[in-house]
């Protein structure tokens, strides 16, 4: 997935007054914005051009907000594909959930016009301010971030976006610890103390698919982890 700045928002929501109001204030904003009513009218729309970002809305008709995202982004190749979940009530563990399998931010309906607005153009700039790029190759790790593809000993491991995130992340600062402050602020635009296992979670799985070199990330208590170009060798007295 190649961003091109501003192609335009894809809008999915069943609710279509709520989504006009709001498609409006996009606009306001010089942002072009379409939408749909379903999660198949969406992956069609996506699969004819693919759009800058994707605010997906709880509730829809056909399908289950995890199933459409995982859709979006594998049917087509965009696996970078930035999607924004909103979930009727404002509630933290959903919005625990939704960053859990992999959406860019998670707002609820009472949030703000003006609010989700500014969260848009902060997941944009994410995307074109991002640090993850190119190649990188430390020991037996490799990242080619253009082609979304990482290796482990010349083998290629299949990586959830979130995952390659964070695996980019610990490359880039590599033998250095990164704090789950740093991935929140990296990864999801969270600043502040994290109050719940969600990055945690993510290294977990990261770790599991990293085979033989799984004991390379390193945990780093109470901080955050970080990843070792080899296992340090151990002095014997």
């Amino acid at each position: 997935y190649v961003f091109v700045p501003m192609s335009y928002i894809l809008m999915i929501d069943q609710l279509k007054e709520a989504a006009d109001e709001m498609a409006g204030s996009f606009r306001s904003e010089v942002m072009d914005v379409r939408h749909v009513s379903t999660g198949a009218e969406g992956l069609l729309m996506a699969r004819r051009q693919v759009p800058s970002l994707v605010v997906v809305s709880e509730g829809l008709p056909d399908l289950q907000p995890r199933d459409l995202i995982a859709s979006l982004r594998s049917d087509f190749g965009h696996a970078e594909l930035p999607i924004i979940l909103q979930i009727d009530r404002d509630d933290a563990t959903r919005r625990i959930e939704a960053l859990q399998f992999g959406v860019d931010d998670c707002v609820s309906r009472s949030t703000e016009r003006r609010e989700l607005i500014l969260r848009v153009n902060a997941v944009l700039r994410r995307l074109r301010q991002s640090p993850f790029t190119h190649t990188s190759s430390v020991g037996p790790f490799r990242i080619d971030s253009d082609a979304h593809r990482a290796y482990v000993d010349q083998h290629e491991v299949e990586l959830t976006p979130i995952e390659f995130k964070i695996f980019s992340l610990l490359l880039c600062r590599i033998e250095r610890v990164v704090s789950r402050e740093m991935v929140l602020t990296e990864i999801w635009g969270i600043r502040g103390a994290p109050s719940t296992r969600t990055v945690d979670t993510h290294v977990q799985r990261l770790r599991s698919k990293l085979g033989a070199r799984k004991h390379l990330v390193e945990t780093v208590q109470g901080v955050g982890y970080r990843l070792l170009a080899e296992r340090r060798a151990v002095a014997v007295v």
